[in-house]
């Protein structure tokens, strides 16, 4: 992402391709800077108007350039984002958000088949239930880094960033989070928590278990404060140290396989 005052953040996550034809689940808060650019560039346009009726008007330059400066402007406007579907050349043009479930699909394109080898099987039955082992994939503690070409208009990767090390993260299901649950457009969306946490990095990846079936998709961590505040001494200050559990949440792959199906599109589930 680059921004109004031209610095450029990057961040990661994961995705799951679900079939031959090159479709896609990720968590729909990954693709959020979409939506903001098409905000920010109504804002941006704005303010460009306003500078260009200030510097055809009358004034002397330094009248003009404090007028110029203020106007309001957000340092945080999003002027250029890309998302990057781990080959090059490739994009997704429309999404479907579950926005309830945090779940967006999409199709890659241009896309073939050859570049993945397997594709997911979901878990539906039975039921997936607490201490059933699971892990979770993703890039997390990965530094990505790009700068902004203003001549071609395009993002650059810093060089050792690709490729991105895969990091796996073993766990128990803890339990149903039935109070999380409802029916939305017609799907019940369901999740499951992980006695472990999701790193940043894991939002959109797989959680499977140990024969590789996918039984949810990890989109957020829930922080458990323990009840417990050991006392630390840094330098001579004694501080109390909050004790958190952290454990990770997915929407289960029976949500992700209705709404897959009900948008047309193809995936295995068993």
């Amino acid at each position: 992402m680059r921004f109004f005052d031209d610095r450029v953040e990057c961040s990661i996550g994961s995705f799951m391709v679900v079939n031959d034809e090159g479709w896609v689940i990720t968590a729909a808060h990954l693709i959020e800077p979409a939506a903001v650019y098409q905000q920010h560039q109504e804002k941006i346009a704005a303010y460009a108007s306003q500078v260009k009726e200030i510097e055809r008007g009358p004034g002397t330059p330094a009248g003009k350039a404090k007028r110029i400066r203020a106007i309001p402007a957000n340092k945080r406007w999003l002027k250029n984002y890309s998302l990057w579907w781990g080959w090059d050349g490739r994009e997704v043009a429309d999404f479907r958000v579950l926005p309830e479930a945090d779940l967006a699909l999409g199709k890659l394109e241009p896309f073939e088949a050859s570049l993945v080898s397997e594709y997911p099987v979901f878990g539906v039955s039975p039921a997936p239930q607490p201490g059933m082992s699971l892990c979770k994939l993703g890039f997390p503690f990965h530094d990505v880094r790009a700068s902004f070409d203003t001549g071609t208009e395009t993002f650059r990767l810093a060089p050792g960033t690709l490729p991105a090390p895969r990091f796996p993260l073993d766990g128990i299901m803890t339990r149903s989070l039935s109070g999380e649950a409802g029916r939305y457009g017609g799907i019940d969306v369901n999740f499951l928590e992980t006695s472990s946490p999701g790193l940043r990095g894991q939002s959109g990846g797989p959680v499977f278990d140990v024969e590789g079936r996918v039984w949810a998709m990890q989109v957020r961590t829930h922080h458990f404060p323990l009840g417990f505040s050991p006392t630390v001494t840094h330098g001579d200050r004694k501080l109390e140290e909050h004790q958190f559990l952290n454990a990770g949440v997915g929407v289960q792959s029976e949500t992700i396989v209705a709404f897959a199906r009900e948008n047309g599109v193809r995936i295995a589930a068993e």
